[in-house]
């Protein structure tokens, strides 16, 4: 018998439809609207938080200063012994003692005190401290106060701004 020959199905012809130019406009400007509402949000959350930098940084630096102001009205600025810190809202004052000669003495520690109002409760209590009672802690208002005392070393004294 003869042999039949082997015929392959053909593949069907796939017929592409054009590509309609409309609509691949509209998905390019969707795709391009997109980005650019991305981008530009970026942006401005960028500017506002750069903006509320710039405000908190003008509000800090109109923050009064009490502590410098304080020292400064006293003359002890740049004094061995006071010793301004974080940005102007902590004081160290280190006062002179029997053995320590480099430091505050006691009227220029009672000016800086007296500036900063602190009460006559806590200066009495200043007044009394002993060597033997350690560092004392109080507050009133914004402030909080830490001291020490012991003749050798004098009376040292920390406040801070809350």
């Amino acid at each position: 018998m003869p042999e039949m020959p082997n015929y392959a199905p053909t593949p069907p012809v796939v017929t592409s439809k054009p590509i309609n130019k409309a609509l691949l406009i509209a998905g390019a400007s969707f795709v391009i609207g997109a980005m650019l509402g991305v981008a530009g949000t970026a942006i401005t959350i960028s500017a506002v938080n750069d903006a509320n930098a710039r405000a908190a940084a003008q509000s800090e630096a109109s923050k009064p200063r009490p502590f410098k102001e304080a020292a400064s009205g006293c003359g002890v600025i740049g004094e061995t012994g006071a010793d301004l810190g974080d940005g102007d809202h902590s004081l160290s004052l280190d006062g002179k003692g029997d053995e320590d000669y480099s430091g505050l003495s006691m009227q220029n520690i009672d000016c800086v005190l007296n500036n900063i109002h602190v009460p006559d409760f806590i200066r009495a209590e200043m007044d009394k401290t002993r060597a033997l009672d350690g560092t004392q802690r109080e507050s009133w208002e914004n402030f909080s106060v830490s001291w020490s005392y012991h003749p050798d070393n004098g009376l040292n004294v920390g406040l801070v701004e809350k």
